[in-house]
C-alpha cells in the first residue's frame, strides 16, 4: 500500500506521461487539431484505469471502490450534484455578467424589449431569433470558433479524467491512511497542480521566450492548484463525483476571467505620455465597471461564505445522512 501523497504523485506522472505516448508526428499538430484531439482523449482511458487500480489497492478494503469514488447510486444525490455547480456559478458572479453583457453588445439590441424579444412574432422569428442570440453567447463564451470535438474534450473528457485521477482515485486513499481534511485537500490538489508544468515545454516548443513560459506555468500551477483545493473539499464534503465533474466543465466553459476592465478605474496607469492617454482605447466594459466590481466582489464573498456549508455536519471518516458518501 503506497502512501497517500506519494500514490496522489504517481497518479500525476501517470496521466500526463501517457499523453506524450502520443507519436510525436501527432504532438507537432495544433493543439485542436481533430486527430491531436482524438489521440489525448484516448490516452486519459488508459490513465483513469490504471489510477482505479492504484485506489483499489490502497484505499479503505472495507468499503466499496465505487461509493469512495462518489458513483455509486447512494452517492448521486440532486443536492450534491447540483450544489457544486451552483457555488461555482457564484465565484464566477463577476465573469458571467461580462457575458451577459458581451451577449447583449455583440447583439446590437438597441433596448432590452429588443434584446430579448423577436421583432416578428412567428415560428420563424422566433427561430432567428433565439439563433442570432445564441451564436452572441458563443462569441461572448470565447468558443463560437471551437470545434464541436475540442468542446467535446474540454467540457466532458477533461472534467471527467481529471476528476477521476486526481480527487475520486486520489481522496479515499488518504482517507483510508487517516489524513486529517486539509492535509487531503493540499495532497490532491498540488500534484494537479504540477501535472500542468508540462505545458511550459510545449510553450518554449511553439517558440514562447523561457520568460514568457515561465511565467504561464507559475500563473498556471497557481489556479490550477487552488481549483484543485476547491474540487477536493467539494469531494471530500458531498462524496458526489459528478458534482464536482460539473463544476470543473463550467470552469472550463467559462475560461480564465477578463480583468483588463479594472485598468478603467486607472485610465492613465501604465500610458507613458498624455499622448498615450488621450488615444487609450477604453476597455468595452467601461461603462459597466462599478457593476463588474460589485459583482466580482459580490460572487466571491457569496462562495468564501457558503462553501463551508457544503455538507455541513459530515465529519471527516464518517458518513452523514445528507450525502451518505462524504468523506469530510
Amino acid at each position: 500500500m503506497l502512501p497517500p501523497a506519494l500514490h496522489a504523485l504517481l497518479c500525476g506522472v501517470v496521466f500526463v506521461a501517457l499523453l506524450y505516448l502520443v507519436p510525436s508526428k501527432v504532438r507537432a499538430l495544433p493543439r485542436n487539431d481533430p486527430t491531436h484531439v482524438l489521440w489525448r482523449m484516448a490516452m486519459v482511458v488508459p490513465a483513469m484505469a490504471i489510477s482505479t487500480i492504484l485506489a483499489n489497492v490502497s484505499a479503505a478494503a472495507d468499503k466499496p471502490l465505487l461509493q469512495q469514488i462518489g458513483i455509486s447510486i447512494a452517492c448521486l444525490t440532486p443536492a450534491s450534484s447540483l450544489l457544486p455547480v451552483g457555488l461555482i456559478m457564484c465565484l464566477f458572479l463577476g465573469p458571467l455578467v461580462q457575458v451577459v453583457i458581451d451577449t447583449y453588445r455583440l447583439s446590437e439590441a438597441r433596448s432590452m424589449a429588443g434584446f430579448l424579444l423577436p421583432a416578428v412574432m412567428s415560428v420563424d422569428g422566433c427561430k432567428e431569433h433565439l439563433a442570432a442570440r445564441g451564436f452572441s453567447l458563443l462569441v461572448a463564451l470565447r468558443v463560437a470558433d471551437t470545434s464541436s470535438l475540442s468542446l467535446f474534450r474540454a467540457l466532458v473528457v477533461a472534467p471527467v479524467a481529471e476528476e477521476w485521477v486526481f480527487r475520486a482515485c486520489v481522496l479515499p486513499v488518504f482517507a483510508a491512511h487517516g489524513a486529517g481534511l486539509w492535509s487531503a485537500i493540499c495532497g490532491a490538489s498540488l500534484p494537479f497542480g504540477l501535472a500542468h508544468l508540462h505545458h511550459g515545454y510545449e510553450l518554449l516548443r511553439r517558440g514562447f521566450s523561457p520568460l514568457q513560459a515561465a511565467l504561464s506555468v507559475v500563473a498556471q500551477l497557481g489556479y490550477t492548484t487552488l481549483f484543485g483545493a476547491i474540487a477536493a473539499f467539494m469531494q471530500l464534503r458531498t462524496g458526489n463525483l459528478l458534482g464536482v465533474v460539473l463544476a470543473h466543465a463550467f470552469c472550463n466553459l467559462m475560461g480564465f476571467p477578463d480583468f483588463m476592465w479594472l485598468a478603467e478605474f486607472w485610465p492613465t496607469a501604465g500610458a507613458g505620455s498624455a499622448d498615450k492617454a488621450l488615444h487609450r482605447h477604453p476597455h468595452p466594459h467601461a461603462p459597466h465597471k462599478w457593476l463588474l466590481l460589485v459583482a466580482y466582489v459580490a460572487g466571491l464573498a457569496g462562495f468564501c461564505v457558503l462553501l463551508p456549508q457544503l455538507g455541513r455536519g459530515a465529519a471527516w471518516h464518517s458518513h452523514s445522512e445528507r450525502y451518505p458518501c462524504a468523506l469530510g
